[in-house]
């Protein structure tokens, strides 16, 4: 029987441990790599704030071999995306081409508007400022205050009108008392605020809305797209679309 020579285990264990190493520093540097290049991208379409994205589990080497990010999360934080202002998103996009036109094949997204925001567009829309806007989850209502809560507020409904955003008024108070029925109701009841989210990158459409204990929540989603494409124009906000 043949004797291993004397040091050769050792030297293999040394070689495996240096492959290993090297291996492992290959892979933190492309996942840092191709993480930096997906976030320098998506830079090109959300402004401002914070943006982070995630790989998956998949080895980046491998990724990088074939081409493409079959799976990847995108978290950004007060970016300004289409007419959408100070939004935060939580973002998963399929099988990301890391070539070429940069193509994802869909993408899903959660945008989080939260409750500073939506002050600021509601007195963008109606022109006047200081509007403030206070959810109330439980019932699925915002109530828009102007001058202060309780002095006027109106009561209103987050709808989807298209690709719009919709506030369409319920109640109508003035220091406590209901006027429905009276001029003043009908009158704000035939201007609602909108906010148009037409335009918005990877070509996600909103399905649903929500109203959460920090503002609103939009659901959106979007099909075949190019990640680097600059997004269509959207429409501004506006007071005074009829529902």
């Amino acid at each position: 029987m043949r004797l291993v020579p004397r040091g050769l285990w050792g030297r293999v264990l040394v070689g495996v441990v240096v492959l290993a190493v090297a291996l492992v520093a290959a892979e933190l540097g492309t996942r840092a790599v191709v993480e930096h290049r997906i976030v320098s991208l998506a830079r090109q379409q959300m402004h401002g704030g914070s943006v982070s994205v995630g790989i998956g589990s998949t080895p980046a080497l491998i990724d990088l071999m074939r081409g493409h990010v079959s799976h990847l999360t995108l978290d950004a934080e007060h970016v300004r995306i289409g007419n959408l202002p100070d939004v935060s998103i939580d973002a998963t996009l399929h099988d990301l081409s890391l070539s070429g036109d940069h193509r994802v094949r869909g993408s899903d997204a959660v945008v989080t508007v939260g409750r500073s925001t939506l002050d600021a567009l509601a007195s963008q829309a109606a022109g006047v400022p200081g509007i403030t806007v206070s959810p109330r989850p439980s019932k699925g209502t915002l109530v828009v205050s102007a001058i202060s809560p309780g002095v006027v507020d109106v009561i209103a409904e987050p709808r989807l009108q298209g690709t719009r955003l919709t506030l369409v008024p319920q109640h109508v108070r003035v220091l406590g008392f209901d006027l429905n029925g009276t001029a003043l109701q009908r009158f704000v009841a035939r201007h609602p605020a909108s906010q148009s989210l037409a335009g918005l990158p990877l070509s996600l459409a909103p399905s649903t809305v929500r109203v959460t204990a920090g503002g609103l929540q939009v659901v959106l989603r979007g099909g075949s797209s190019n990640l680097t494409a600059p997004a269509a124009g959207g429409g501004e906000s506006a007071a005074g679309q009829a529902p």
